[in-house]
């Protein structure tokens, strides 16, 4: 025990444990952002089964999961925002998810069909497939910010007023 303490104690101080959270976080978006590019790419340009790319897939959900359910128990939306924003942007962002989803999916399908031959044909293939696959984005992911915005402005403001609780009782 005396070797596990020894060898796990806390050797830094504030501000170089501030840096190596910056450090960590900036490594960690980097990684969790190319994983999902290298899904994307894998199973849309490569064409490869799920099979193959489950792992990897499986990791990816766990992180995203785990960054949701994190922030939303700390009461927190993200760096950008000091308090979690409301309706018009939730539609923004499941606006901007909808469309880069539908090109990329609209383009996947258009060049990976292969009972379509004709170029027109293919383009209007990717266009109906890009258009519904965006609307689906949009519902999921605008219904997916309302809850967890939600859930998050509840936490915050059960944060809020435990703190003003303890002020109050000092």
């Amino acid at each position: 025990m005396k070797l596990w303490k020894k060898l796990f104690a806390k050797q830094a101080d504030e501000r170089q444990q501030q840096e190596i959270y910056r450090v960590e976080h900036t490594c960690f978006w980097i990684t969790y952002w190319l994983l999902l590019i290298s899904i994307i790419y894998q199973r849309n340009i490569k064409g490869m089964p799920f099979e193959q790319i489950q792992g990897e897939w499986i990791t990816f959900m766990i992180a995203s999961i785990c960054v949701v359910v994190g922030c939303m128990w700390k009461g927190v939306w993200n760096f950008q925002h000091r308090k979690v924003p409301g309706v018009k942007a939730y539609l923004l962002y499941s606006l901007t998810g909808a469309v880069l989803g539908g090109i990329l999916f609209g383009v996947c399908t258009a060049a990976q069909n292969p009972y379509v031959e004709k170029v027109s044909d293919k383009v209007m293939v990717g266009l109906i497939a890009g258009a519904c696959d965006g609307g689906i984005i949009f519902v999921l992911c605008f219904v997916a910010f309302l809850i967890v915005g939600k859930v998050t402005k509840l936490r915050e403001q059960k944060i809020e007023n435990e703190m003003l609780g303890d002020d109050e009782d000092e």
